[in-house]
Order: structure tokens, then sequence, then C-alpha cells
């Protein structure tokens, strides 16, 4: 099932979300560079939704967030994001998932899961519904 158009575009007072593109690449490579292990866990997967977050008034990427089928399924999708460290504490993340829940709630989604990743680590604690209509 292919993700909803509606959850492919989004704005927020702050920042706009769009589909990767060539040139949010380089970005990308520095948010997994800050991480420090390399790995891009979630960009370019055909089973995701996620976003490159740009903030407005500077025109820079700052994170990703969407939705992936992660541990979940498309029916009830793994809500995602990772932002800059330079960023943190600053609501962006909040403003962009409050844009993406509402999103998903539009589409139909009925039920939406997080699982929580702490400076790089994943926390082994079961995986919850984040939001349930």
């Amino acid at each position: 099932m292919p993700w909803p158009s509606t959850l492919l575009q989004l704005e927020t007072a702050r920042s706009t979300l769009h589909p990767w593109t060539a040139s949010d690449a380089d970005a990308h490579r520095e948010l997994v560079a800050e991480r420090g292990d390399g790995i891009a866990r979630r960009a370019g997967l055909t089973d995701s939704a996620l976003l490159a977050v740009i903030r407005r008034d500077v025109g820079d990427f700052i994170e990703y967030y969407g939705l992936t089928v992660g541990r979940a399924s498309v029916d009830e999708p793994e809500i995602a994001y990772e932002l800059f460290r330079c960023v943190h504490g600053q609501g962006f993340a909040i403003e962009a998932g409050s844009a993406i829940i509402e999103a998903a709630i539009a589409a139909g989604q009925k039920r939406l899961y997080r699982r929580c990743v702490v400076e790089c680590a994943v926390v082994l604690s079961p995986q919850r519904a984040w939001f349930q209509a």
C-alpha cells in the first residue's frame, strides 16, 4: 500500500517537510556523522514516508521525520525522526511530529507506534502505541 500523498508534503509554522531530494544527501550524511556510527538507519527505505525537515528562516536541513513500517506494519506504522543536536530543545521535533500525526489521522491511520532510540542505542522496551483513534 503506498503512503497517502497527504503525508508527503507538510508545512509547520517554522519548517517545510518534503520528500528526500538529492540536495538533502550531504546534510543527511552530516547527521549520520554527528550520531557517530556511520549507519543510515532510515533514509532511502521504500517502505517509509520519511520527510526532510527544512527550517524556513534559514533554509537548512535540520532533521527527518515521518512514518515507516519499521517493526510495525503499513496499516499501523512506526513514527520515526532524527534531528541535529544544534536544534534539540527548540520545539522542531514536536512541531514536525504534530504535523505528521495530524496528516496520518487525516489519511485514516488508526494507530501509530514509536520506538525510542537514545544516543544511538535502542532502548529495549516493549513497543507501544503512541496514538490510537
